[in-house]
């Protein structure tokens, strides 16, 4: 389901959606304890029962051994055996811009996770929305949320994987 329900590659608004659930991931690498949003809709969670802000510190590693590239790898192999995922997965990489031919380029830097923490979006999170602005002529608003200020919101990260199934 993971693969199937990965909307942003096609121009999803959350990077992840099944049904009525959604999942917008964050990664940074910086010790910032803030997360940058794209969009009035990226944490519009009106139109979901469930939004979830999933974040992930990242330490870079060069030549590491989690490379974008053996992730990918990885994926491809626990997928093997389903031609659609695989073709599914493949396509989305392309709209990504990381071809078949590309994957190679993603080979030399490598990451740690640091640490990991989901928010569950919901009336009062910090978060601007269509309804808030409430004025058409306002769109594409980008803007900085202080993750400090959402503890409140904080839920533990099985709840949002149990969720996504």
């Amino acid at each position: 389901k993971t693969i199937v329900s990965w909307s942003g590659p096609e121009g999803g608004n959350q990077d992840f959606s099944i049904e009525s659930n959604a999942v917008e991931l964050k990664s940074s690498k910086s010790t910032n304890q803030s997360v940058n949003i794209s969009s009035e809709l990226q944490l519009d969670w009106t139109i979901f029962d469930n939004l979830f802000l999933y974040v992930i510190d990242l330490n870079e590693v060069i030549n590491g051994k989690s490379t974008l590239c053996h992730l990918i790898q990885e994926i491809k192999k626990k997928i093997s055996k389903a031609p659609f995922l695989l073709n599914l997965f493949q396509d989305k990489l392309n709209h990504v811009g990381i071809t078949k031919a590309e994957e190679k380029y993603y080979d030399d830097l490598g990451y740690v996770i640091r640490s990991q923490i989901a928010f569950k979006v919901q009336d009062g999170f910090p978060a601007l929305t269509v309804s808030i602005l409430d004025n058409e002529a306002i769109h594409k608003v980008k803007y900085q949320i202080d993750l400090t200020a959402c503890k409140p919101f904080e839920v533990e990260i099985e709840s949002v994987i149990n969720k996504m199934k």
